[in-house]
């Protein structure tokens, strides 16, 4: 540790003109003269403020800040920071501060007091305490007495408990279920079709949805992490490099997990990586890389070490700005709430959903990007196999959640498009020799007319009839779905179209609303 001298207070300089630093393991320096180290991290900001803390003993105040010194030439910036914010939860014990103003050894009590204090799911953080203590007294810093060290040795504080969101199925932590999925998807095809949503936003929920990955790696991709695969002048698929995390590497740049993208989203990101360079035609003497999620003014102007990533978001903003998206889409949950989401809760459904497909416990570790499976067998632990009940009432009660995607209209008069010829939209069905028109496509280029009307619900150019019968259509999927339980029918087969049932029974609903409306 540069500039610090053994026989004064850590981070205190005698020559005034001397600024005490400590190296970190990427080589850079870190100031820690003052209250206020900040650590240089690329993906979030941190700073530990050791005004918070507000140790009234010098001694143990510098034994501490010699610690932290030593974590910062070791460990990442995020570990740093998850350490640090635990010690209020150890300083504030009685039987700490007792020890501070008696300026005695800090008991073992300190580590009780703490540990009643903690939820039982947070207890796993004691070991936090714990390291620090045993570093302080191994040094040989005043006020950490041997004895309580030799306790701390024998003390069980147990791991930080795993997958209790996932095996809980809890509605606003676990993984989101085969409604919301398609309710989120739907929308997200919508504001490609509405422009309801920035670009960026729109890429960022779809690469949640396709890669499970954390908010990080989303924070480090960069426009040449994109590559597209061409079969002659034409391109066939999109390969993603996502930057891997947690593996113990220096910089976040430094492995990739190849991700193979649909079409749709490769050409989504490539749209989004055009509009990029075209808003923000960097000059080619500018250290900043080029990020495919971009900020909107730079940072870390203030830090040149990090100046390659002053565009980039931190992780923070990307998981704002992900939930600022399912917000705008409108999406409702289970709960009929509106959906509350996170990069965790992607990551999950990914797992989930690929169990549901069948997937191995490697191909599920793979997915997630582990390197081992010991963290993947909750998702094998709550996958099932039962499929749930559906039937017109239950339909017409999930009404609600529809997205309501459809633009209602009085009848074909009155629909954009409605005098051309080919703009109707029928149902047809088969079992009663029925076709009956539905409503009017408001479209005016090429549509996949094999999917109508079924995709037609989930469209914002689709304008159904309030004089159409949509309670027809509403009816065979129900029978279709039927039909299919008693065929004995995989799951997802059967559950294929239920999204598409709570649209049209979402339709019937506001049309009961609205002639409701006209007739109150």
């Amino acid at each position: 540790m540069n500039a610090v001298l053994p026989n004064r207070p850590f981070g205190r300089a005698v020559d005034p003109n001397e600024r005490p630093i400590v190296i970190d393991r990427r080589g850079f320096p870190v100031d820690v003269s003052g209250d206020r180290w900040e650590l240089n991290e690329p993906t979030s900001k941190i700073v530990l403020d050791w005004s918070v803390l507000a140790l009234r003993n010098v001694e143990i105040e510098n034994a501490f800040k010699r610690y932290f010194g030593w974590l910062i030439t070791t460990q990442s910036p995020v570990s740093v920071r998850n350490a640090f914010h635990f010690l209020p939860c150890f300083t504030r014990t009685a039987a700490f501060r007792a020890a501070e103003d008696a300026s005695i050894a800090i008991p073992y009590l300190a580590f009780s007091e703490a540990s009643a204090a903690l939820k039982k799911a947070d207890r796993w953080k004691l070991h936090y305490a714990r390291q620090l203590y045993r570093w302080c007294e191994a040094q040989g810093y005043p006020h950490f007495d041997f004895e309580v060290s030799c306790q701390l040795d024998d003390l069980v504080i147990g791991g930080n408990t795993k997958g209790q969101a996932v095996r809980s199925k809890n509605p606003k932590k676990g993984p989101l279920d085969a409604q919301e999925v398609a309710s989120l998807t739907n929308a997200l095809r919508a504001a490609r079709l509405t422009n309801a949503i920035p670009l960026a936003e729109q890429a960022l929920v779809w690469l949640a949805l396709s890669t499970g990955s954390n908010a990080i790696q989303y924070a480090c991709l960069r426009e040449e992490d994109l590559r597209a695969e061409k079969l002659g002048d034409e391109v066939v698929a999109y390969i993603l490099q996502m930057p891997r995390h947690k593996k113990g590497h220096v910089h976040h740049r430094a492995e990739f997990k190849e991700r193979r993208l649909t079409r749709f989203v490769g050409e989504l990101l490539a749209d989004l990586i055009a509009q990029n360079r075209a808003n923000y035609p960097d000059m080619e003497s500018n250290p900043a890389a080029r990020p495919i999620l971009r900020s909107s003014s730079p940072c870390y102007g203030h830090n040149q070490l990090l100046a390659e990533w002053a565009w980039h978001l931190k992780a923070a903003d990307v998981n704002n700005m992900l939930q600022r998206a399912v917000k705008k889409l409108g999406v409702l949950s289970r709960t009929g709430e509106p959906l509350h989401v996170t990069t965790r809760r992607f990551r999950y459904t990914l797992a989930t959903r690929a169990v549901d497909s069948g997937a191995s416990a490697y191909e599920v570790a793979d997915a997630l990007d582990h390197s081992d499976l010991q963290n993947v067998g909750v998702y094998f632990d709550v996958h099932s196999n039962i499929v749930e009940h559906l039937d017109q009432t239950m339909a017409v009660a999930l009404a609600p959640r529809a997205q309501a995607f459809a633009k209602l209209v009085e009848n074909e008069a009155s629909a954009i498009r409605g005098d051309v010829s080919g703009s109707r939209v029928y149902h047809g069905d088969r079992e009663r020799d029925l076709t009956e028109p539905v409503g009017t496509c408001g479209n005016h280029s090429f549509c996949n007319v094999s999917a109508a009307p079924l995709a037609c619900y989930t469209c914002p150019m689709f304008q159904p009839w309030m004089d159409g019968p949509h309670d027809l259509v509403l009816e065979s999927l129900l029978r279709r779905r039927e039909k299919s339980v008693e065929q004995g029918l995989n799951q997802k087969v059967i559950a294929m179209n239920d999204h598409v049932i709570i649209e049209v029974a979402g339709v019937i609903q506001r049309i009961a609303d609205k002639r409701a409306e006209q007739h109150g």
